[in-house]
């Protein structure tokens, strides 16, 4: 990982705007069939983070079965567990 003080070498409002415009012009930029939107690196996460906000976390019928079994091995107080 790499971190640069943007301010340090250009005008951070102005990196910005070139950086939209970038991003704009590769999700914008031909797509292969099938294919209906142009994701950039950490695009999806950060959506998912976002739902995940809004909605919750989801996990498999299997994790929640896991916890309540090992919640249940341990004596957990049935309103601490999941």
């Amino acid at each position: 990982m790499q971190v640069i003080n943007i301010d340090a070498i250009d005008d951070s409002l102005e990196f910005r705007k070139r950086m939209d415009e970038a991003v704009a012009y590769l999700k914008n930029g031909k797509k292969a069939p099938n294919v209906s939107e142009i994701f950039v690196p950490g695009e999806i996460e950060a959506r998912t983070y976002e739902r995940q906000r809004r909605e919750g976390i989801t996990y498999p019928i299997e994790v929640i079965e896991e916890n309540r079994a090992i919640a249940l091995r341990y004596n957990i107080p049935e309103s601490l567990r999941l």
